[in-house]
């Protein structure tokens, strides 16, 4: 028997080094695609699955904007839109980032690559989905710091090291907490946001206290001490989260850092967070 073999050659170059090329005689990686055009409005790639409507899966421009998911009511704009688009339907959010880094990595001697963990800025949404970095000009300070994590807390008189704090560092972090502090079996929780500045000492704000007890409260002061030194080498600060009865936490300030302490009889753990060092 007969066959006949026709053989149908495309505009693509297949070299020995399995590489393929679209456009290209001289691929430059496994798949190399050369758009003929520079416009924007033409697309360079396009990958459908086999529904009858809202089939794009996705979709690259010759300017380098991509569209995931894009609905067939939305025409991409090539002034407006960013390089990626991705869209959300009812059934699924737009982005999830899994095993992200973490800003306690730092802490914990677990530093991702590239990720500059001192120099930190917040991002916001617009209401049409652009990802904003807010305005900080004071997080590309050299000596700004991040110091986000879990710590130790002793009840030595030493403490352990929160941050370092030089005479012009204005330092604000949030500190959380178990049912650690408070009457010991029972326990109270805490989240406050602490300020500190050289010339202002410590103060605080957003400062709230559970119970462990379901049937007794336990009431909390906080108190802010210094010695009113003029000299900063001398000069030192406190200040504490008082429970009448139990465990207090002290943070306190003296030769150019800040510690924290407990007036229990052991160690307790606390939570750094949304920490910065501005300078």
């Amino acid at each position: 028997m007969r066959k006949n073999l026709t053989v149908i050659i495309l505009p693509m170059s297949i070299c020995l080094s399995a590489q393929v090329g679209v456009n290209t005689a001289t691929p430059t990686a496994t798949v190399d695609i050369v758009s003929k055009t520079a416009l924007p409005a033409n697309k360079v790639l396009n990958i459908q699955n086999s529904n009858a409507t809202n089939a794009n899966n996705l979709s690259m421009y010759e300017d380098s904007r991509s569209y995931i998911g894009k609905p067939d009511n939305v025409a991409p704009n090539a002034t407006n839109d960013a390089l990626i688009n991705i869209y959300g339907t009812a059934t699924r959010s737009n982005l999830k980032l899994d095993n992200a880094p973490s800003t306690e990595n730092q802490l914990n001697a677990a530093s991702r690559p590239g990720v500059d963990y001192n120099h930190l800025t917040p991002a916001y949404i617009d209401v049409n989905g652009h990802v904003v970095k807010a305005y900080d000009p004071y997080s590309a300070i050299a000596t700004s710091a991040n110091f986000d994590g879990g710590y130790t807390v002793p009840n030595t008189a030493a403490g352990i090291k929160i941050v370092d704090a030089t005479s012009v560092g204005l330092i604000t972090f949030k500190v959380a907490t178990g049912l650690v502090l408070g009457p010991p079996g029972t326990g109270t929780n805490i989240i406050s946001t602490v300020n500190f500045g050289i010339n202002t000492g410590f103060s605080y704000s957003d400062f709230v206290s559970g119970s462990g007890s379901t049937s007794s409260r336990y009431p909390v002061t906080v108190s802010m001490t210094d010695n009113g030194n003029t000299s900063i080498a001398s000069y030192t600060a406190s200040i504490t989260f008082d429970f009448a009865t139990g465990v207090d936490l002290v943070f306190f300030y003296q030769n150019g850092a800040i510690y924290a302490r407990n007036t229990g009889t052991g160690n307790i753990g606390i939570a750094v967070m949304q920490s910065k060092r501005y300078r």
